[in-house]
């Protein structure tokens, strides 16, 4: 009966991936994001917050400010950064991914991943926003839909002035396991079961990904990734422990195992994400007209993708 089952999946699989197959595939992408989103609903009704709408064009959610984009992750070439490149991207619009907290700049929008540790340090990341420098700001805080009842809970570290600016959102992770067929399964996702579904966005088992496709759905031309080394797992408050002290912590977890950070792995993800992002770079240039930038000449992106010229115009970001 097993060795059956394989043979089926064997020949699906075959046809998912010959010339013929992007409409089985499209059906998957739209059945899987359908039942997405009507998870992400329903966490959303459970913690009684917002759901992400990227189909209202201003989003109302977060200020557009320019044309760039800039995610910021927390690797150690954040410190690399001075005032003056702060100070240029609060003129854009920003993101701060996971354990962005830490750090002393507030972006514009907030983006996390609740864990199922009750008492890891991730678990208690979002206390950190209860800063006055954030309720002052009040940056959009979008959270990947949580699973339990447990990861709802954390939520509750979040001050009370800022509840109404939490969204739910989902994701979803191409059909295609050949990277022949990524760019399409990318493109579909974007353009038409995003448009369906709008809560959902796409997915490689890497927050930067689905950030980055926020943002190509906001409308922004150049997206920036701060901070997104991925050559090393040495993250910014390890070269300057000078933040821990500033929130009052001894020590934060690493939860990188490997020297490779872990979004490289394909042990639980189908493609790596410098993978998913070189698709991603080519379906945004050409169906967008938009570019795709790293701030440090330090990170492994440079192998692909040009470094972002601070203070630049369009013309000159090359």
């Amino acid at each position: 009966m097993g060795s059956q089952s394989s043979r089926l999946k064997a020949s699906v699989r075959r046809v998912l991936e010959s010339p013929l197959g992007g409409a089985l595939r499209h059906w998957i992408l739209r059945r899987e994001a359908y039942r997405e989103q009507r998870y992400v609903a329903e966490r959303a009704r459970s913690a009684q917050v917002g759901v992400l709408d990227t189909q209202s064009h201003s989003l109302d959610i977060v200020p557009h400010k320019g044309d760039t984009f800039f995610i910021l992750g927390s690797g150690a070439s954040v410190e690399n950064l001075g005032d003056k490149e702060f100070f240029h991207i609060r003129e854009h619009t920003s993101v701060g991914i996971n354990s962005w907290p830490l750090h002393s700049f507030v972006p514009d929008i907030y983006a996390y991943e609740t864990v199922p540790e009750k008492d890891s340090d991730y678990s208690k990341v979002l206390g950190l926003l209860d800063r006055k420098d954030v309720l002052e700001q009040r940056p959009a805080i979008l959270i990947l839909r949580p699973k339990t009842a447990e990861e709802i809970a954390q939520l509750e570290q979040i001050p009370a002035t800022l509840r109404d600016r939490i969204f739910f959102y989902g994701r979803v992770t191409p059909a295609t396991r050949s990277q022949k067929w990524l760019g399409d399964d990318l493109s579909h996702i974007l353009q038409r079961v995003n448009t369906a579904y709008p809560a959902v966005l796409p997915d490689s088992g890497a927050s930067i990904i689905r950030m980055a496709a926020l943002g190509i759905l906001m409308g922004f031309t150049r997206i920036v990734f701060v901070g997104v080394d991925l050559n090393n797992t040495e993250y910014f408050w390890e070269r300057n422990p000078g933040y821990l002290s500033l929130r009052g912590l001894e020590s934060f977890e690493n939860r990188q195992t490997q020297q490779q950070h872990e979004t490289l792995s394909k042990n639980n993800r189908p493609f790596i994400v410098t993978e998913v992002l070189r698709s991603l770079e080519k379906v945004f240039q050409q169906r967008y007209g938009g570019e795709l930038f790293v701030a440090s000449a330090e990170s492994a992106l440079t192998e692909f993708m040009p470094v972002y010229q601070w203070g630049s115009t369009r013309s000159e970001a090359r």
